[in-house]
């Protein structure tokens, strides 16, 4: 990636909750994007090919805030996306490296400590315990929030992209960067008060108020390109996937003549009554993925 001194909105937010790159969008004010930070319009500027493409206010100004939200928005996405991280030594009794699935992610999620309530980017399970994910753009866990975080004695994994916001960030890099990249994370030092711990497992229990936005999400694998399907909230399903031509001729095949394409979102749109068989075909082509 070549360094920029200006912040570069490659996200945005779509009208499906999603946040999108601006190579997948429509052109100009077409792609019906809105700023994750303002929630003003968007435009995509998508067309040339001397300058990086960005999103850009409708109004003409593109405060760094809203970039900052944007990168730290499509970051929980990633985790969310694929459930899997790349973990230093140190926390959940690892004593290496090691690479885990997640069983569960909940974005935002407001957690009851004795000195307040914290709320945590992604509250996250797997098979060797609970932690969260703080993802640092613009502020990194400051002192007031470990001690919460410490009281609760939930481990948080800092995954820092704080001098990044100015690079025009692609979905792959992106991803590489938040699942994988050991240099950029570390667990926070934090102690812990052993009369909140004592309660620990019923305050967690009880504070995760938000649910999954995609509830009823299956993933799948062609290659290295992951295929997402997931109920969307009007009943029928999507699959979406990001580009790669051998993968888009699979997904076609499968889910033409049971649904639509929506070129809005690059995505296939597939109607209740074919649901069963198309999650066949995928299966039958595709590695299913934890």
């Amino acid at each position: 990636m070549t360094s920029h001194t200006q912040p570069m909105m490659t996200f945005a937010l779509a009208d499906d909750g999603r946040m999108v790159h601006v190579d997948d969008m429509p052109t100009g004010l077409s792609c019906e994007c809105i700023c994750p930070g303002c929630h003003k319009r968007l435009i995509a500027k998508n067309a040339g090919r001397e300058k990086t493409h960005h999103f850009a206010h409708e109004a003409g100004t593109d405060p760094q805030g809203c970039a900052e939200t944007a990168l730290h928005q499509a970051a929980k996405q990633v985790v969310l996306e694929f459930r899997r991280l790349k973990t230093p030594a140190g926390q959940l009794s690892l004593q290496q490296d090691t690479d885990l699935n997640l069983t569960k992610v909940l974005l935002e999620q407001r957690l009851e400590a004795d000195a307040g309530d914290v709320v945590v980017d992604c509250y996250v399970e797997s098979l060797q315990g609970t932690f969260a994910i703080e993802i640092a753009v613009h502020h990194k866990v400051d002192d007031e929030k470990a001690a919460k975080l410490g009281q609760l004695e939930l481990p948080t994994l800092e995954i820092d992209l704080s001098d990044m916001v100015a690079l025009p960030w692609a979905w792959n890099e992106l991803e590489d960067t938040v699942l994988f990249d050991l240099a950029r994370r570390k667990w926070i030092e934090m102690s812990a008060d052993p009369v909140a711990a004592e309660n620990k497992q019923d305050s967690l229990m009880l504070q995760p108020v938000q649910l999954d936005p995609w509830p009823d999400v299956q993933r799948f694998a062609v290659g290295n390109i992951w295929i997402w399907f997931r109920r969307l909230p009007y009943g029928n399903y999507s699959v979406y996937h990001r580009f790669d031509e051998p993968t888009r001729r699979i997904v076609e095949a499968i889910c033409r003549g049971r649904g639509r394409w929506e070129p809005r979102y690059n995505n296939w749109i597939i109607f209740e009554r074919f649901k069963d068989i198309v999650l066949m075909e995928l299966s039958r082509l595709a590695r299913p993925m934890n």
